[in-house]
């Protein structure tokens, strides 16, 4: 998590006149492209079962995978609007 932090704080660069709703949308893809691989990847080339990989989003059976998608999904907001940028 660490590294998708360094990662994007070096690479993700929102203009000043972004709104709310642009960041919503890169969240959102950025979520969603992460899940959808996981998922497709997981099952069509490793092989797993779809129960197998919806397992891993279980936090009450002490699997911390659930907040790596959590913290992809607050970088837009981190990055946009707390940290100005310098461009």
């Amino acid at each position: 998590m660490a590294i998708i932090l360094v990662v994007t704080r070096v690479a993700f660069r929102v203009p000043a006149s972004s709104s709310a709703a642009q960041i919503a949308l890169v969240t959102i893809a950025f979520v969603g492209l992460t899940v959808a691989f996981e998922f497709l990847f997981g099952h069509y080339v490793d092989g797993k079962s779809w129960g197998d990989l919806a397992a891993n989003y279980a936090l009450w059976r002490g699997r911390l995978w659930p907040l790596v998608p959590l913290v992809i999904a607050i970088t837009p907001t981190l990055w946009g609007r707390w940290v100005p940028t310098t461009r």
